[in-house]
């Protein structure tokens, strides 16, 4: 069956600091409900004294209980977006947890040092895939010369070829949606293409990176903009579909779909993106 993913999804919402990266656990759980997915992973950030874990389940409970009664199940998988190091650089990885984990057993979170170098030795600890979010977004904020750019989208093409990461967000709905330059996502395209015509074994991610649900306007909802497709026997299959490279990103909302419509237009061979990119 066609199952559908999104992966990278923020609560991080804190009244009392005033740190505001996410929207309330209510708000993104009636958002996950109303984008109809089937698959949702918490992607709290590891800084700023983040407790990764306790909205995971205040989501978890209350998109069980919006989905009484009805036909429809979603699975809610803890995840973590690391911001550490490679090579110097600093990246983003989403890291989604295999096991179940309770508010008494939750996994270890490193700090924003983590040089990802030692992603290996997490995942032994810790079972689970690394998906390299938005991994060109810095060559294309701020000043760069364009020397700056080549060098970081070097470090970006080694990242990804480093075996490190199981996939790659070649679609981030924050990005698409905020009109941001098309260069970044045509900059991960390219990188992704090259790294798996290459041989590497990465799939392809899309995500909405969201940090809005849904409350009394639906049409604010960020949830679900982007997703990751796959077919699945169930829906913890997205972990094997993943790892053998058989996923695909896919915008949802019509806007976005109509930006990467325009982006894939600038390639010559465009049924070649078929397996990595549903429109």
């Amino acid at each position: 069956m066609e199952l559908r993913a999104d992966l990278h999804v923020h609560t991080d919402y804190n009244p009392e600091t005033r740190f505001w990266h996410g929207d309330k656990p209510k708000n993104i759980a009636r958002g996950i409900v109303d984008s109809k997915l089937d698959i949702y992973a918490i992607t709290e950030h590891n800084h700023r004294g983040n407790k990764v874990g306790p909205r995971f389940f205040q989501v978890q409970e209350r998109v069980a209980e919006l989905l009484q009664g009805t036909a429809r199940e979603a699975l809610g998988l803890l995840g973590v977006e690391l911001s550490g190091v490679f090579e110097g650089k600093k990246y983003h990885v989403g890291y989604i947890f295999e096991g179940d984990y309770s508010a008494q057993t939750l996994p270890y979170i490193p700090d924003t040092g983590f040089n990802f170098r030692e992603l290996e030795d997490y995942r032994a600890a810790y079972p689970g895939i690394a998906i390299l979010n938005h991994p060109t977004i810095r060559e294309y904020k701020g000043r760069k010369t364009p020397d700056q750019i080549r060098q970081g989208l070097g470090i970006t093409s080694e990242f990804l070829r480093s075996g490190l990461v199981n996939g790659v967000e070649i679609l981030n709905g924050s990005i698409l949606n905020n009109d941001l330059p098309d260069d970044i996502t045509k900059s991960v395209i390219d990188l992704f293409r090259a790294a798996v015509g290459d041989g590497h074994r990465l799939a392809a991610i899309g995500a909405s990176d969201a940090h809005v649900g849904a409350d009394n306007r639906a049409e604010d909802n960020m949830v679900g903009q982007v997703v990751t497709e796959f077919t699945g026997e169930n829906k913890r299959d997205i972990f094997r579909c993943i790892r053998e490279q058989r996923t695909r990103a896919k915008p949802q909302r019509p806007d976005i779909r109509r930006s990467v419509s325009s982006i894939l237009r600038g390639y010559k061979h465009r049924k070649q993106w078929d397996s990595y990119i549903a429109i």
